[in-house]
């Protein structure tokens, strides 16, 4: 005998495996141009018809702007921890596990720990992220694999593991 569903809910697909696939989508299509990609981790050098990013390194904080030009799109990677970010420029509509919210700037939000987003400009937009910078490095490298999980297994065992810092 065939179940009855009971709810549209039961036919949803997860928000993780929603965002992964899109990732995945995307990443297979990296052109350098329309597509930025790094291999995974957080995009550096972009596009002029995407997106770049600029970094400032401030005593204990670290701060990363990037500017989305119309009709871009950008797939954060997962926050481990809670920071603050700003709308400086511009509009979005960001879409995250709890749903889609428009934004203009100015505007100010706190991200929470375990946070990822898709972000769509409306028009050439500046977002940037307020992170602290512990041990005031400069090395992007250190600062993304402090601040990120790349994979929601990498984010659950960090969680697990994790003492209050």
């Amino acid at each position: 005998m065939t179940e009855i569903i009971k709810s549209n809910k039961e036919l949803e697909i997860p928000w993780k495996e929603k965002v992964l696939n899109l990732s995945k989508s995307l990443l297979s299509r990296v052109d350098g141009s329309n597509i930025v990609g790094n291999n995974g981790r957080a995009v550096r050098e972009g596009s002029k018809e995407t997106v770049t990013t600029e970094h400032e390194f401030l005593p204990g904080i670290y701060v990363r702007r990037m500017i989305m030009q119309k009709d871009s799109i950008g797939i954060s990677l997962i926050h481990k921890r809670k920071h603050g970010w700003f709308l400086l420029k511009g509009s979005i509509t960001v879409v995250d596990a709890k749903g889609e919210n428009y934004y203009e700037a100015p505007h100010y939000e706190v991200s929470k720990a375990g946070t990822q987003r898709v972000i769509y400009a409306h028009e050439k937009t500046v977002f940037q992220n307020i992170f602290k910078n512990p041990k005031d490095t400069k090395d992007l490298d250190v600062l993304e694999d402090y601040h990120y999980a790349y994979t929601h297994e990498e984010f659950e065992k960090y969680i697990n593991k994790k003492i209050d810092d």
